[in-house]
């Protein structure tokens, strides 16, 4: 209509330097986009879409077009930080899913702070020999430089439902090897 040729149809105000909205571009991160695409990328869907051929003004003011195109990098911005917070989250719920599927398929261990008598005399069955010697080192300056033998006698301990027949000494932890039971009470309790 005639009388909307010379107003802005974003403001409503009069333009003095108008630019037609369906057929010009700008350029917005280096990428040269036309007035329509980055309209509508920012009206929301409630408000009907721009048509050349219906009454409103087809033209939009210099202060709208700076305006507008502040609201289409705010948007693609939050788009993309959107996607990536989505694929984090994602991968997060992928971890956390992964982690409890592991943690149910193990055993509940509990750990004791310090072994009692009984749980060290029942710590290892290794071979056919009645005893084994597990020599505890004592560092220099807390005891004399002498080490410690501790005997720890072989009793045959109640295997599992998994087959796991040998037991640490100093936590509750189970092992199918004599070798894999050492391996641990080296590494984890520090026993030579």
């Amino acid at each position: 209509m005639e009388i909307f040729e010379s107003c802005c149809r974003t403001c409503g105000s009069e333009c003095l330097e108008a630019h037609n909205i369906f057929e010009e571009e700008v350029t917005v991160r280096d990428k040269k986009v036309t007035l329509l695409e980055i309209l509508t990328a920012c009206l929301p869907a409630s408000l009907s879409s721009l048509e050349e051929d219906d009454d409103y003004p087809k033209q939009i003011c210099r202060i709208c077009i700076k305006k507008v195109i502040l609201a289409y990098e705010f948007h693609n911005t939050w788009i993309t930080a959107h996607a990536e917070f989505n694929v984090a989250l994602k991968f997060e719920q992928r971890r956390k899913r992964s982690l409890a599927t592991k943690t149910q398929a193990k055993a509940k261990i509990e750990y004791t702070l310090y072994p009692s008598g009984e749980t060290i005399e029942d710590a290892h069955r290794t071979d056919d020999t009645p005893t084994n010697t597990v020599i505890f080192k004592i560092e220099p300056g807390n005891a004399s430089s002498q080490d410690v033998e501790y005997v720890l006698p072989t009793e045959p301990v109640p295997s599992t439902e998994d087959g796991a027949n040998f037991k640490c000494g100093m936590c509750e932890e189970r092992f199918h090897t004599t070798k894999a039971c050492r391996f641990h009470c080296r590494f984890v309790h520090g026993v030579q």
